[in-house]
């Protein structure tokens, strides 16, 4: 699971681009608010099905969870994007 991590973690790495501000003195592409709003909806989908594998994952090998004092957290956070 450890390497299905890090490739999650690249996949939302590498979508940033799409929310990021234009860099100084290049052209803001415009995106249409319906396509900005099919991006969330995926992003969203992708970590949800994400959650679900390595909650199955956890069950299937008899892994302990994150509550109490585990020494090993694991938190997916989604912090809605602003549409620009």
């Amino acid at each position: 699971m450890s390497g299905d991590a890090y490739d999650f973690s690249s996949i939302l790495q590498w979508i940033g681009w799409f929310w990021e501000p234009p860099a100084a003195g290049s052209v803001d592409p415009v995106w249409d608010d319906a396509f900005k709003t099919e991006v969330n909806t995926e992003v969203v989908n992708f970590v949800n099905g994400f959650r679900a594998a390595h909650k199955a994952h956890r069950v299937q090998h008899n892994l302990p969870g994150c509550k109490g004092n585990s020494k090993v957290r694991m938190r997916f956070v989604l912090v809605p994007a602003t549409i620009r």
